[in-house]
């Protein structure tokens, strides 16, 4: 809390635009490592095998660095793209991250992380109490709409932003078509038990009608014939 305390002040006493407490604790890989920039800045591990983004009103806590790399998001915004021969995974606010790039914004108690492969976007409501963990609101596949509307908290010009969609249009457009094919082969599916359970129902009742006639007859039999 004292470190937390200290990233607050220091913005005011000094002009850098980059802080680090301790001191360079990034390079040297030291946790915990606080860092606040005042300016959007991209920052690389000490071994280089990822690189990451912070906005300038960005917080982040660096819990431990290495093959397990652990931080909170305390506010703003992160992006984290990892070296294609990168063995590191990422545990953000107590949530293991498996993707290769990811974008993650917080707001309060509520943390969004958008996969930057498969456009999948899970928001959390993150929990103070350990034992209850981080909750999963919802997971949706991003649509370009929103998807250029969330990217924009982390591109501050429309160049950059144009330039990263074009990117990643290719894997945008592949990742739709298999969310679609999946989606109908969910609908396939549902469809077939649907089916299937009126099928089922129509043989049912027309076991009972049977059932029913054979019971009638053999009363009326039993009755006028014996």
């Amino acid at each position: 809390m004292r470190l937390l305390a200290v990233l607050f002040l220091l913005p005011v006493i000094v002009k850098a635009e980059l802080i680090q407490v301790p001191e360079n604790c990034i390079q040297i890989a030291a946790v915990p490592c606080l860092v606040r920039s005042a300016k959007q800045e991209a920052l690389q591990s000490k071994n280089k095998d990822y690189s990451y983004l912070v906005d300038s009103h960005s917080i982040t806590k660096w819990i431990s660095f290495g093959v397990v790399t652990k931080l909170d998001l305390l506010d703003g915004t992160l992006y984290v793209k990892k070296a294609e021969d990168s063995q590191t995974t990422f545990n953000v606010n107590d949530i293991q991250v498996k993707a290769n790039s990811f974008f993650v914004a917080r707001d309060k108690q509520k943390l969004k992380i958008l996969d930057g492969e498969k456009f999948l976007m899970t928001e959390y409501q993150l929990s103070s109490n350990k034992e209850i963990g981080s909750v999963v609101v919802k997971i949706d596949f991003v649509d370009k709409k929103n998807l250029i509307s969330f990217l924009s908290n982390f591109f501050h010009t429309k160049e950059q932003l144009v330039q990263y969609l074009k990117k990643s249009e290719g894997n945008w457009i592949k990742e739709f078509a298999s969310q679609n094919a999946n989606q109908t082969k969910v609908l396939v599916r549902s469809i077939a038990s649907v089916e299937d359970q009126e099928r089922n129902r129509l043989l049912k009742k027309q076991y009972d009608e049977k059932e029913l006639k054979k019971v009638r007859e053999t009363f009326f039999y039993r009755t006028f014939y014996r």
